[in-house]
């Protein structure tokens, strides 16, 4: 007699979970329900001076000078001039002078040791967005590295100079 095979999923749970009920949708969507998200809200991009917190632009005063700018749902993508976090952000509601708005997303991009900034008699310091990051000699303020994109590629500049200058 030939036998026969069956494959067989074992499960480790105790007992399989219920499939949900479907639920169906008290109203389908229509075209005039629909349009590009450019024609719903305005999408803005800022870039807060260097050394700005993502907790500094969640306070509604922040805003004041722009604050009449905006609109409900509009968003906000913000990068500090140091790019060291962004954030998009979401406008809840504006006031003459007041922005309330939440975070959809926040990422810190810049999570450096505060050790590896300065070594040697040089620091990393934020130069401006002309100039980056840069490797200043503490004794006169000498650069002597600059236009670093990031901080992290500053603090690697830096430990290969101390390095090289302590042979």
């Amino acid at each position: 007699m030939a036998r026969t095979s069956t494959a067989e999923t074992v499960s480790t749970d105790s007992a399989p979970e219920p499939a949900a009920p479907e639920r169906k949708p008290s109203r389908l969507i229509t075209i005039d329900k629909m349009r590009p998200a450019s024609g719903g809200f305005t999408t803005y991009s800022a870039t807060p001076y260097a050394g700005t917190l993502v907790e500094e632009v969640l306070v509604p005063s922040y805003w004041k000078h722009v604050a009449r700018k905006f609109k409900p749902n509009d968003e906000i993508r913000v990068v500090p001039e140091d790019g060291k976090w962004r954030a998009l952000l979401y406008v809840a509601y504006a006031t003459g002078n007041e922005l309330f708005v939440q975070v959809i997303h926040h990422v810190t991009l810049s999570a450096i040791d505060p050790k590896k900034l300065r070594a040697g008699g040089y620091h990393v310091e934020w130069i401006g967005s002309a100039a980056g990051w840069a490797v200043v000699r503490d004794s006169d303020g000498a650069h002597i590295g600059s236009k670093f994109p990031t901080e992290e590629a500053a603090a690697a500049f830096l430990a290969s100079h101390v390095k090289v200058m302590n042979r």
